[in-house]
């Protein structure tokens, strides 16, 4: 018997790559949106006229965290 020729074998690969792509898809969408908050953050900051190096300090330390919050995300499947 050929280790390929059993069709549970073939679902059971199929599902496991499906379901790693909607995960991966999910920690992609979760980094989009906190780096979308991250510049929106700086834009309010720029408009309220606050000093320019704290907005630029306060944006470079949210993608920061955005990244060690993501950090588990293979970019691998993106």
């Amino acid at each position: 018997m050929r280790w390929n020729s059993s069709p549970g074998l073939l679902a059971l690969i199929l599902f496991s790559v499906l379901a790693g792509c909607a995960c991966a898809s999910k920690c992609k969408q979760a980094l989009v949106k906190c780096k979308y908050e991250c510049q929106r953050n700086y834009q309010l900051c720029q408009v309220r006229n606050i000093d320019p190096w704290y907005c630029q300090n306060q944006v470079g330390n949210c993608d920061l965290k955005c990244d060690n919050d993501n950090s588990t995300c293979s970019s691998w499947w993106w």
